[in-house]
């Protein structure tokens, strides 16, 4: 099965969602789920270079039916602001 990539534009961060649906054992017991049918791999880079990176499952089961969460995942690293604004103190200009 083909992977699908995604470019993802952010606030401040631009990056990428690799969706994975080669699923092997070594998946299933690294990601402690035997039912594993889809996986994300994704990267967010700040614009002052620093990175959110991360993987996880993209399928879960609702009311016995399996559900794809890949648009969730997708609409919330698009949504994503990466990095603390810290609040200027009140003498500060």
């Amino acid at each position: 099965m083909p992977l699908k990539v995604y470019n993802i534009n952010s606030l401040n961060a631009r990056g990428f969602a690799v969706i994975d649906k080669n699923i092997s054992n070594d998946d299933r017991n690294r990601f402690n789920d035997e039912n594993l049918k889809m996986k994300i791999y994704f990267c967010m880079i700040h614009k002052d270079g620093f990175a959110l990176c991360g993987t996880g499952s993209l399928t879960t089961i609702k009311d016995g039916k399996e559900v794809d969460l890949t648009p969730y995942a997708l609409k919330s690293l698009e949504s994503m602001e990466i990095g603390i604004k810290v609040p200027k103190v009140n003498n500060e200009k």
